[in-house]
Formats: structure tokens, C-alpha cells, sequence
């Protein structure tokens, strides 16, 4: 289990760097989304159980597969809202929208697929529900430190 924690603490140190300046979020310093990551990584190889040599191998998929998933959503946006748009451009986008969501199944079963040579079946199932289960955390972390502040 210490080894686990080590590796996950060094991959933290070379990788949350990078993958902070991909998805920094509007409005979240980079120091913040830095340690978010770092906590995402400890997180889900820790939840999933990841071996040393799991993890050598399920990181930079994950990653690779994250990138490609945030460029479909920032493709998907609208130019602007749909009460401003003309019918034509709410088909296009919809259509578009169709388009992209095709896109994200072929990525994941291309990911899945990419995974089944490095991770257990079990593990690869759990994936999803540790994401969730990390955005949770995130998310009762930030409803707490916002109570934190108005009580202050």
C-alpha cells in the first residue's frame, strides 16, 4: 500500500502540471486546478487499486482519452443562444450536436478497447462510478468551504 501511495504521489508531481494548463477551468487559478488534479489521480488510482504497473499504462490513456473528450465538448458549444438563433442555425447546431455525441461514443469504445490491454475488466467498469464518486468530494468540498464563507 506504501508503494501505492508513492507512485501515486509521484505521478502526481510530473503529471498535474500538465494536465492543470490543459483543463484549467474559468474562474479557478491554476494553482487550485493543480491540486484538484493532483487529489483526481491520488483518488481514482487509490479507489481503483491501480498497480505500479497499471498505472504505468492506465495514466496516460486516461489522459490522452480526457483531452480528446474536453476537445468534443469545446466543439459542441454554440456560437450563442438558441433564442438568438434562426431556425436553420438551431437544425445545424442540433445536427452538429448529433454529430459530436456519435463522436464521444467512438472515443469511449476506442478507449475502452485501449484499456482492456492494461487494466482488469472489474477496474475498467469501475471507472466511471469513481469519477463520479471524486466529483462528489469535489463538489461537497466546495459547497462547504462556500458555507465556510458566509459564515465568515
Amino acid at each position: 500500500m506504501n508503494k501505492l501511495i508513492l507512485i501515486a504521489a509521484a505521478l502526481c508531481f510530473f503529471l498535474a502540471p500538465n494536465l492543470a494548463q490543459d483543463d484549467n477551468l474559468d474562474g479557478v487559478s491554476e494553482e487550485l486546478n493543480e491540486k484538484i488534479e493532483s487529489q483526481r489521480i491520488a483518488f481514482l488510482t487509490n479507489r481503483l487499486q491501480l498497480t505500479p504497473e497499471e498505472a504505468k499504462g492506465f495514466w496516460p490513456l486516461y489522459n490522452q482519452y480526457k483531452s480528446a473528450e474536453k476537445a468534443l465538448r469545446q466543439k459542441h458549444k454554440p456560437p450563442k443562444r438558441v433564442e438568438n438563433m434562426t431556425d436553420e442555425e438551431i437544425e445545424k447546431h442540433i445536427l452538429a450536436s448529433l454529430s459530436v455525441e456519435e463522436e464521444k461514443v467512438a472515443l469511449k469504445r476506442k478507449f475502452f478497447f485501449q484499456l482492456k490491454a492494461v487494466l482488469p475488466i472489474r477496474k475498467i467498469g469501475r471507472i466511471q462510478s469513481v469519477e463520479k464518486a471524486f466529483k462528489r468530494k469535489i463538489l461537497r468540498a466546495i459547497k462547504g468551504k462556500r458555507r465556510r464563507d458566509k459564515e465568515q
